[in-house]
């Protein structure tokens, strides 16, 4: 199933449970958040020339970028950067909210604790940004593929479990 049916079915499970559009708001920020966490430079060969060239800023400064070459060390870091945010896709099927609880729902395996534990790191800088404090959430559960609960924080000093 893709990315964006498995975001839609979520939701509409979510919206059919009675869970409200508060929750259907948390959920789409928290896929959001996520997209934007995954994001990655597509890596370019060693040897790739990217030639002089300026970028404007929205408020019209201009920044001058000199020609590169790609090294091989970038394109190495590159493709780690990319491998590393691919195994973070294939963990994580969608989110939810449950009260003040953001709930990441995975395909972990239940003694997959490194793999739920660093999720729930992630997910609690989420909640904790400034800008998703307003949904009130303070508690990450991380479940795994038969929906039971594999890692958890309670607070913003909680330690990760």
């Amino acid at each position: 199933m893709n990315r964006s049916l498995a975001t839609i079915t979520l939701t509409a499970v979510l919206g059919i449970c009675g869970c409200g559009v508060r929750n259907a708001a948390i959920v789409e920020a928290a896929n959001q958040w996520w997209q934007a966490t995954l994001t990655t430079v597509p890596p370019e060969k060693t040897g790739t020339v990217t030639p002089a060239h300026e970028i404007r800023t929205k408020s019209g400064k201009v920044y001058k970028i000199k020609r590169h070459v790609q090294t091989q060390a970038e394109e190495l870091d590159q493709l780690e950067d990319q491998r590393w945010a691919n195994r973070l896709r294939a963990m994580v099927k969608g989110f939810g909210a449950e009260g003040n609880t953001l709930l990441v729902m995975t395909n972990l395996a239940p003694n997959d604790s490194k793999g739920a534990q660093e999720l729930c790191r992630m997910a609690g800088g989420f909640i904790w940004s400034r800008d998703m404090r307003h949904f009130g959430l303070e508690n990450v559960t991380v479940m795994g593929a038969r929906n039971e609960r594999l890692s958890y924080r309670i607070g913003l000093h909680g330690d990760v479990r």
